[in-house]
């Protein structure tokens, strides 16, 4: 289990699975001011690492 108390989203495709189907709200959306992407950071909590596995085993088979 990831002890790291935040999740940088920087997939659109994965914030679009986590917000929208899943229904998570983000804390709030950025630059990174290194290479200009854009990225989405998220709580870490049970709920959250258990969309992430859903969302890695469906796109990962």
């Amino acid at each position: 289990m990831n002890t790291k108390p935040y999740f940088f989203c920087y997939s659109t495709s994965l914030q679009k699975y986590l917000f929208k189907t899943k229904g998570f709200t983000y804390i709030c959306e950025a630059k990174n001011k290194n290479d200009d992407r854009t990225f989405w950071l998220y709580e870490r909590n049970t709920e959250l690492n258990n969309a992430l596995t859903e969302y890695s085993d469906f796109f990962n088979k």
